[in-house]
This record gives C-alpha cells, structure tokens and sequence, in this order.
C-alpha cells in the first residue's frame, strides 16, 4: 500500500515494497519520441484531465486571491502492468507504448533535477478511490476498501467522495500537502485504472513566476535511470514495431532497457 509521500519523506524511505512498486504508463508514441528527445518529463494542470470533476477540484483546491492563487500539475502513472482497457483508452491510434518503472526509479530519475522544484512540494503515491453516493449513511469502512489516503488524512467520518472534498476545503489555510491531498481522490467509477500520481504544488507569490506555461510544467529527469523497459501495443503490426523498436534503440543506445511488443492477444 503506497500513501501518498513528499519526494522530500522520499528521500528518507528504505522500504522496499514502496520503492520496488512496479508502476507503468500507456500513452501514443509521438509521446515516447518526445519523452526520448526532450528528456523531460511533462505534468498537465488538472484543467486539461478528461474528469469534469477534476477540473473543478482544480478551481476549489487554488481558490484564492490572484496574487497567492497556487497551481497544481499532475501525471498519472498505473500499477496495472496488463489491461485490455489500458491500451483501449491510452492508446487509441493502435500504435502507443507503455514504459515501465519503479517508484524508487521515478524518484532517482527526477532527484537531481535542477528546475525550480521544491522536495516538500512534489508529491508521489497511489490514488484513492471513493464511492459517488453511499447507499447507506455509514463511514467508509477502510479495513474492507483501503485507501491511498489514510483515515487520519480526514478529519471526520466520510462516506462518499462529496464528504471526504468538503472535509478537505473546509480549512482555509490549506498547505501544499493538503491541496496535493485533495488531488489523490477519485470516483470508483475509475479505480480500473489504479492510478499513482505525480503531483506538484506551485506555491510561489509572483503569478508572473510560475513553473508552468499553458497549464504544463516540465521537469528534467535522468531517462536511463527512469525508463526500465518499453513494451509496444499488441495490435501493432510486427513490421512496424520492429521499426519503432530500431529507432528507440538508436536514441537509447546502451540496449539496457527492455523493449518488446505485449502479448495481451
């Protein structure tokens, strides 16, 4: 069970079944050719997230004055390494990647990066997911559903998703962790996805200052350390992913990551 944790509460952590998780994400190849050329890694505004609820999140979690009106930028990383649906949603064009990695990867990839990011604001770890509505008035029973979030995370009895948002905007004075905190919920009408998230908080004064342009901010990272292999999606032809797979190993080099085609089919 991986709980949501600063990169600074990273930096500290030895266990292992947290930084041995395996974690992955789909997306089209253009996405992998940018990744590789770039070697930066891009988090998006939640304004730009396909969930309508997300995006209003994003304007209860940054309300505020313009001057102190803070930004928040995600990315979504699976611990789901097979999934028909997967592949369906992420890589609709039938010619996508999925890279796989590892918690303690994710965070050695991005720990020396020299972008204006901050430790304590960078947040990493599995997303809860909460019912809509509750059948019945009865506190979510976290023994029987755990949750990335834990329920010391609230401060008082929840039951559905309405109650545990409301709980979490009702102090003004909200830190980075307890706007990031607001950020690691969901519906179940999404948990196939189980999702990680990268979260960042963007805390500075000066609006002018901002890390992110076009609600994204990009953040440098060690490709080699990041990326443990690359599986190509099952539908595409064989011809092709041995082209794709020519081209990848021709940026990469070395030939320590695993490339290969998914044999879901």
């Amino acid at each position: 069970k991986f709980t949501m944790r600063s990169f600074a509460e990273l930096a500290h952590t030895t266990a292992t079944e947290i930084l041995d998780t395996q974690i992955y994400r789909t997306f089209g190849i253009e996405r992998l050719f940018q990744l590789l050329t770039e070697k930066k890694l891009t988090l998006l505004e939640p304004s730009k997230w396909d969930d309508p609820y997300e995006r209003a999140l994003q304007n209860l979690v940054t309300a505020g004055s313009s001057e102190r009106k803070p930004s928040l930028f995600g990315l979504c990383w699976t611990t789901q390494g097979r999934s028909d649906a997967l592949w369906r949603i992420y890589s609709p064009s039938k010619l996508g990647v999925r890279i796989s990695t590892t918690v303690g990867r994710l965070y050695e990839s991005l720990a020396s990066n020299r972008t204006n990011v901050t430790p304590e604001n960078l947040f990493l770890g599995r997303v809860s997911y909460l019912p809509e509505r509750a059948t019945r008035n009865e506190p979510f029973d976290f023994g029987r559903f755990p949750l990335g979030l834990n329920k010391r995370d609230f401060t008082r009895p929840i039951s559905n998703i309405a109650d545990a948002i409301e709980d979490m905007m009702e102090n003004p004075a909200r830190t980075p962790r307890q706007l990031a905190k607001a950020l690691f919920l969901k519906r179940t009408a999404f948990d196939h996805e189980k999702e990680v998230r990268l979260l960042y908080v963007d805390t500075k004064m000066d609006a002018s200052s901002k890390s992110g342009a076009n609600g994204l901010m990009k953040l440098d990272l060690n490709l080699r350390t990041l990326i443990r292999g690359i599986q190509f999606d099952p539908r595409v032809s064989d011809d092709i992913y041995e082209a794709l797979k020519l081209s990848v190993k021709a940026v990469l080099g070395d030939g320590s990551v695993r490339i290969s085609k998914s044999t879901l089919y």
